[in-house]
């Protein structure tokens, strides 16, 4: 089953739960999620309640379903966890417990991209500062964006795919403020040389710095910024 040995050492001592991780495994196809589940969670129950895994509330059946639906994505590992202890406590079987808490997670892109634009929209302050922020700050900052989601979404919102959306997202508006600020602008001074956006040479003085170019018109400039690393954009 190519699971981790530690496990399969776990599986080896016990045949009655060997037995039963290999009825999970197989009917879900997943044997490496299955030996997780049985040698975590459900072992760990057993044990504090010293029982048996003859004497298992959960069926092989349905530990398999929920293994299925987590690998599907159906399911999060914390809504996975919240259906088991139902199903330990015989509150039904795993689709009857899915349907009765609404603990279906949305895996829909157009309807993950939908709470990501309405956690942005609601969220211009911290969009700003993400777009000004470097890159180590932005990662940090993406937690709270991630945190909103999950509470807009009442923690259903599929983490992986909205993670994926909303810095896809973030990165488009990055784009777009770059382009709004290069509106205007004639060229960029590297402390050297100047360049030229515009195909035709000019010569401007701003901010203390002069270029002289061989032209016969001269643009005014209206402001020189600078970016911190040695550049200024001139912008008319």
């Amino acid at each position: 089953y190519m699971i981790a040995p530690a496990d399969a050492k776990t599986l080896a001592n016990q045949k009655a739960l060997s037995d039963y991780f290999e009825q999970v495994a197989v009917k879900s196809g997943q044997p490496k999620l299955a030996a997780n589940w049985v040698t975590g969670q459900l072992l760990a129950r057993l044990n504090n309640e010293g029982r048996d895994v003859g004497d298992c509330p959960v069926p092989p059946d349905q530990l398999s379903l929920l293994v299925t639906h987590l690998h599907d994505g159906k399911i999060s590992g914390k809504m996975a966890k919240e259906i088991f202890d139902a199903l330990w406590h015989g509150e039904g079987e795993v689709d009857e417990v899915i349907e009765g808490r609404g603990l279906k997670q949305i895996s829909d892109s157009a309807a993950l991209e939908r709470v990501v634009t309405d956690v942005l929209n609601s969220n211009q302050s911290l969009v700003k500062e993400y777009i000004l922020a470097d890159e180590k700050r932005r990662k940090k900052k993406l937690g709270a964006f991630m945190g909103q989601i999950m509470s807009v979404s009442k923690g259903q919102a599929n983490p992986n795919q909205a993670s994926q959306i909303l810095v896809r997202t973030l990165e488009e508006k990055i784009d777009s403020s770059k382009a709004e600020k290069m509106s205007g602008v004639l060229g960029v001074w590297t402390g050297k040389d100047f360049e030229d956006i515009n195909p035709m040479p000019c010569a401007w003085q701003a901010g203390g710095i002069t270029n002289n170019a061989n032209t016969p018109r001269v643009l005014e400039i209206d402001k020189v910024t600078f970016t911190g690393q040695g550049v200024a954009v001139v912008v008319a």
